[in-house]
C-alpha cells in the first residue's frame, strides 16, 4: 500500500463539517480527498485520482516557464538590435561626415594644383618667349656658347611647362 508523502489542505470549513486537501503518494501519483462529516459524528471520505491532471497542471507550468524564458529572451534580443541599430545610425552619420571631409580635401588638392599650375605657367611662358627671341639675336650675332646656354634654359622650361600641364590636367580629371 502506497504511502503519503505530502499533504496539502485544498479548503477547510470546519463549521460545515467538510474538508478537502490533496496528497501524493510515494508512486507519484495524487489524490484529493474529500471528507465529510456525517450525522453522527463520523467521516465519510471519498478519493479521487487527480495523477494526470496534475501532470497535465505540471506541463503548464513548465511551459509557461518557457514561455516566460523565451519572452525574456526576445526583450534582450529587441534590446540588442536597438542598441545595434543605433550604433550603425551613429556609424553612418560619422561615416557622412568623414566623405564630406574627404571630399572638400580633394576639391582643396585640386584647386591649389589648378592655382599653382597657373601661377607657374605664367612665368615659364615669359622664360620660354624671351629665350627664343635671345636664341634668334645670338644667332643672329654668332655667340655660339651664348646660344647653348639660352637653348638649355629653353628646354629645360619646355621640360618643366610639360610637367606642369601634366598636373593641371590631372588636376581637372579629378574635379570633374
Amino acid at each position: 500500500r502506497p504511502l503519503v508523502l505530502t499533504q496539502v489542505p485544498v479548503t477547510e470549513r470546519p463549521e460545515g463539517g467538510a474538508r478537502s486537501y490533496e496528497a501524493q503518494l510515494t508512486d507519484d501519483r495524487w489524490l484529493q480527498i474529500n471528507e465529510r462529516q456525517t450525522k453522527d459524528g463520523g467521516w465519510v471520505s471519498v478519493g479521487t485520482d487527480t495523477t494526470s491532471h496534475k501532470q497535465h497542471e505540471e506541463k503548464l507550468l513548465d511551459s509557461e516557464r518557457r514561455l516566460m524564458a523565451t519572452v525574456s529572451d526576445l526583450r534582450r534580443s529587441r534590446q540588442t538590435l536597438e542598441s545595434q541599430a543605433q550604433q550603425l545610425s551613429e556609424l553612418a552619420e560619422l561615416y557622412l561626415e568623414q566623405k564630406a571631409e574627404a571630399e572638400m580635401a580633394s576639391r582643396a588638392k585640386s584647386e591649389f594644383l589648378a592655382n599653382m599650375s597657373h601661377e607657374l605657367r605664367t612665368p615659364l611662358n615669359a622664360i620660354i618667349g624671351y629665350t627664343e627671341v635671345l636664341q634668334e639675336e645670338l644667332a643672329t650675332a654668332g655667340m655660339e656658347r651664348s646660344l647653348e646656354d639660352v637653348q638649355w634654359i629653353y628646354s629645360s622650361a619646355r621640360q618643366l611647362l610639360g610637367l606642369i600641364n601634366g598636373i593641371l590636367d590631372l588636376s581637372k580629371i579629378e574635379a570633374g
